[in-house]
């Protein structure tokens, strides 16, 4: 019998190994914002640091 640990470990391996098999296919993000704000600037730097660290070389902005 396995901890919760161990099988949250394995499965987050499991996913881990899914998604890097999957490396010819890519995401497409459109962020749509109102207004040039100090907050909407750093949302969008959140985004691009989150997509850059979990998706790099498989996103394609509205830009592309």
């Amino acid at each position: 019998m396995t901890s919760r640990g161990q099988a949250g470990q394995n499965t987050t391996q499991a996913f881990e190994q899914r998604i890097a098999d999957r490396h010819d296919e890519y995401f497409v993000l459109r962020l749509y914002i109102a207004g040039l704000t100090p907050r909407s600037t750093v949302a969008v730097e959140r985004i691009r640091a989150i997509c850059e660290r979990y998706l790099a070389g498989r996103l394609r902005t509205g830009r592309d």
